[in-house]
């Protein structure tokens, strides 16, 4: 692996870690149970992946990383992916979506379905 890959990678996982330390989601979950809320959290450590067509970043676009001096890496080509689960594959319908129901969040699972209804709009408050 390139050292700069790497040193991300490492980067990465350290943060996450110190993430989980401070229990960052606490205060949060003790807001809503004092407002009589239910949570009902979900949490997986993978990524469910993108269809193998889908393409994750256009050509031309920045990737969101950047090289060792600071300067954005972009893309030369489109970048697809190279990885779908079965499940994602079989049922497209439990990835998370923005608000037009159209641009998927690929790879994150939202299990609120059933309160999106069948036609998957979710209601207006």
């Amino acid at each position: 692996m390139p050292p700069k890959v790497l040193e991300a990678a490492l980067k990465q996982w350290v943060g996450a870690h110190e993430a989980v330390k401070a229990n960052l989601l606490k205060p949060i979950v003790d807001i809503a149970h004092e407002e009589g809320l239910k949570i009902f959290a979900y949490n997986a450590t993978f990524d469910e992946g993108i269809p193998l067509n889908e393409i994750m970043v256009e050509k031309g676009t920045a990737t969101g990383m950047v090289d060792a001096a600071g300067k954005a890496w972009v893309s030369k080509t489109d970048i697809t992916s190279d990885m779908v689960s079965n499940f994602v594959e079989a049922h497209p319908e439990y990835v998370m979506v923005d608000h037009s129901q159209k641009k998927h969040n690929w790879g994150t699972l939202e299990f609120s379905w059933g309160f999106r209804g069948k036609a998957g709009a979710i209601p207006k408050l």
